[in-house]
């Protein structure tokens, strides 16, 4: 699931970008952000990366709206990557993993 979602900054045609968990299946979440945690996000270039940079600046600030306005609206961010630093990259298009 985790791979899912982050593998290719979440922009692959088939990534999972919502996650319903009812019952039980709650109990992942804390998992999930566990494992999202330990992602490394860096540039494509570097082999030990699993989340490179998004497309665009646009693509960044679409994330960085849609995260706020998720907050606004009383969600819970679990984990926000929204304001990464990468160093030597400080002006690339980077989200880390994020849960809301």
């Amino acid at each position: 699931m985790t791979a899912a979602a982050f593998g290719a900054a979440g922009q692959r045609c088939m990534a999972l970008s919502a996650g319903i968990f009812v019952g039980e299946a709650k109990e992942w979440i804390n998992d999930i952000k566990g494992k999202a945690m330990n992602l490394k996000t860096g540039p494509a270039s570097d082999n030990s990366v699993d989340v490179g940079p998004l497309i665009s600046k646009a693509s960044v600030e679409r994330v960085r709206r849609l995260v706020q306005s998720a907050r606004d609206e009383g969600a819970n961010v679990i984990l926000d990557g929204t304001n990464v630093s990468i160093k030597g990259y400080e002006e690339g298009f980077y989200i880390a993993p994020t849960i809301v």
